[in-house]
């Protein structure tokens, strides 16, 4: 079965913020749903697109890869934010390991649904990251770095 067989809301999309308009869904690299606001929706003579969030809004050039909203994308989306929630309930979040999770999630955005082998390729990717995580959680261990009290 190929990608053209599946409905559009069971496939993963990748594709650049330039070829979304105003009113789009997307996730952006950190896994976060974004409502997508077109430069010449934005009232200005700015040519960066709007990405809405969690009440925050960033400007991103046209090049930048997004993910738009389907099931896939939401189901995997959540999955990886949930992981993000770890590393920062863990307090062993920062910039560098944050970029280290965007780098992830486009890779775990790029693995063909269609291959024979896709469940063994998404086994292998949430057991590395999760290998991963526990052994930053034992350099935080011997740092004597507490968890965030929520």
């Amino acid at each position: 079965m190929t990608e053209k067989e599946y409905p559009i809301y069971y496939q993963k999309l990748v594709c650049k913020l330039s070829e979304c308009k105003t009113g789009d869904w997307v996730y952006n690299s950190d896994a976060e749903l974004c409502y997508v606001e077109a430069p010449e929706d934005r009232g200005g003579s700015s040519s960066f697109y709007g990405l809405h969030y969690d009440c925050m809004e960033s400007g991103c050039c046209g090049d930048t890869v997004v993910y738009p909203l389907t099931l896939r994308t939401r189901q995997l989306a959540d999955k990886m934010a949930a992981l993000r929630l770890r590393y920062y309930k863990a307090n062993i979040m920062n910039s560098y390991f944050s970029h280290e999770l965007e780098e992830e999630f486009h890779a775990l955005m790029l693995i063909s649904d269609t291959a024979e082998d896709a469940q063994k390729q998404y086994d292998e990717f949430w057991q590395r990251l999760n290998d991963r995580f526990s052994e930053l959680l034992e350099y935080a261990d011997k740092l004597h770095i507490q968890p965030r009290r929520l």
